[in-house]
């Protein structure tokens, strides 16, 4: 089960802990609206862990640790360059620049790092998905969370002390003693300060100082704080903002981070980052895809379908826009355009699968079955788009009465949740068509599998319901109740079935529920006022057939 929440609420340190103490595998997403993080576990123990939008500073640390030679480090990062697949840290090892052990410390130094700076994150949300894994090309380790935790208050307190004298990285330093007297203890022979020492030359602030000395961070900022605090150092004013970051560096950011908010389905996050995309570019045509996707998962099919019609436009040769597209319109029920935006697919990828799987379905709906099956028949496809393709399959060979065939397909589809569904959609297919056995074994098989349960069962009471059978009929409903409490048409149809076996306040008091469950069932509203009225209640029912799950 999936954990989330407001750091307001839940420190990261008590998340991580819980974690630990479960001993849990998954993804920990953490995000304080203006970068995210992520911090992989496996059986309680920290194995990974990333920022988005922070560099790959691997090849500094080595550099600065002395542990590879400048120019290994520019070769490697050349040769990277030419194979962006390929992590930076197995070049330096394939070139002979890296011992395999010491590349493994520098990993869990960085990873360490990494936990450090987002446990000082107090905004923001956290996200735990289970048994998500890290990407297969990362180097892992195996980190303990009580060390971390502890190491991460210690830094904590640091980082507190020293921004009470140096509040951010602008202010210039320069030197009032001829060397470092004081201030960590050490005295002028320690290389760490000397190195910090040298580095302040009263034109750096303390950005350049940082990167002049290559001292890990935190020691180096600790070493400027003792100095200054000692009088070593003196603050001799401030360097200008930073300077704007190019438009390719900062879409990329923007990218990288609605990418990962839209992961984290951080949808109204992830929309924020892509319109800050179109803002550099109104014509970027990733920006106009991702903020489609980011719509139609947010239910705003009408915005959805206006975004992807957008990235046609820009890229009209974009297969995957128009297959959005059509599906977007399709949750309309703009059916029509749906179709002529997969034609355009098909026309210009004709073998494309998914293609013709959505065309398939849509010919499903509007009840084209002859033009449907040969669109379904020897398609390869993903394997989580397998199972759809063989459930309208089954669906069609059931309808044509090639029941074996159907029966095969349907076994062979894996029992899982999303199979209930689409079973659900086959009886209630079945049933307009009036083979009401075959709906009531495909019910029946959607509730063996679980998840369309109370669907399922108010289309098994409306078959009951059809047949006269209305004590069956009310055992689906009331079944159907406990599944989902506010299901105003099994209220009212409950309604429907006391009033025809003479139960008239019982009809009135379902029927009401109905409306208060739903202010615009009219069914229940027409049957309630009919039945004030003393009048015979129409009980109207449609054709009586089932309602697909959606």
């Amino acid at each position: 089960m999936a954990l989330k929440g407001s750091l307001k609420e839940a420190g990261l340190p008590d998340i991580l802990q819980l974690l630990a103490l479960g001993g849990k595998t998954g993804c920990l997403s953490v995000t304080d609206q203006q970068n995210f993080g992520h911090i992989f576990f496996r059986e309680g123990r920290v194995i990974f862990a990333n920022l988005v939008n922070r560099e790959d500073r691997l090849g500094e640390r080595l550099r600065l640790e002395g542990r590879v030679p400048a120019e290994e480090l520019t070769a490697a990062v050349a040769h990277q360059a030419q194979n962006p697949e390929r992590r930076l840290g197995e070049i330096l090892v394939e070139r002979g620049a890296l011992e395999l052990e010491e590349l493994w410390k520098a990993m869990a130094d960085q990873i360490e790092e990494t936990v450090y700076t987002l446990l000082v994150w107090s905004r923001g949300y956290f996200h735990f998905e289970p048994e998500q894994e890290p990407p297969q090309s990362e180097l892992l380790v195996s980190l303990d969370v009580a060390s971390l935790l502890l190491e991460g208050a210690r830094r904590s307190d640091e980082w507190a002390r020293i921004k009470k004298r140096i509040p951010h990285r602008r202010l210039i330093f320069v030197r009032v003693s001829d060397e470092p007297a004081g201030g960590n203890g050490s005295g002028p022979g320690d290389a760490e300060t000397a190195a910090v020492w040298a580095a302040v030359n009263g034109v750096r602030d303390v950005a350049g100082v940082l990167a002049a000395a290559r001292v890990e961070e935190l020691r180096a900022m600790g070493i400027l704080n003792d100095l200054l605090a000692v009088g070593d150092l003196a603050i001799a004013g401030e360097s200008g903002p930073e300077p704007e970051q190019s438009g390719l560096r900062r879409r990329e950011e923007y990218r990288n981070l609605g990418v990962a908010f839209y992961d984290a389905r951080m949808y109204a996050e992830s929309a924020r980052e892509f319109r800050q995309m179109l803002a550099i570019d109104p014509r970027d045509a990733e920006a106009r895809f991702h903020l489609g996707l980011v719509a139609f998962r947010s239910g705003h099919f009408d915005e959805a379908s206006t975004e992807f019609q957008r990235f046609v436009e820009v890229e009209p040769e974009g297969t995957a826009g128009l297959l959005n597209l059509a599906l977007s319109l399709e949750a309309q029920g703009r059916l029509d355009e749906a179709e002529r935006a997969l034609e355009a697919l098909l026309q210009r990828q004709p073998d494309c699968s998914t293609g013709r799987l959505h065309r398939g379905i849509l010919h499903v709906r509007r009840g084209a079955f002859v033009e449907a099956l040969p669109l379904l028949e020897g398609l390869e496809l993903p394997d989580d788009q397998q199972p759809i393709a063989n459930f309208y399959r089954a669906l069609l060979h059931a309808l044509f009465w090639d029941l074996r065939t159907a029966r095969e397909l349907l076994a062979a589809i894996p029992r899982d949740r999303q199979s209930a569904r689409i079973l659900n959609n086959l009886g209630a297919v079945l049933e307009r068509g009036d083979r009401l056995e075959e709906a009531r074994l495909s019910y029946g098989a959607a509730l063996d599998l679980g998840g369309a349960e109370g669907m399922s069962r108010k289309n098994l009471g409306d078959l009951y319901y059809r047949e006269g059978k209305y004590d069956q009929a009310r055992r689906a409903y009331l079944l159907a109740l406990q599944d989902d409490p506010k299901n105003g048409e099994a209220l009212n149809r409950l309604g429907n079935v006391a009033f025809k076996e003479g139960r008239r306040p019982e009809a009135l008091a379902y029927w009401e529920r109905a409306l208060e469950t739903d202010p615009t069932h009219e069914k229940a509203r027409g049957n309630l006022a009919l039945a004030r009225a003393e009048a015979t209640p129409r009980g109207h029912d449609g054709d009586g057939s089932g309602e697909p799950a959606t």
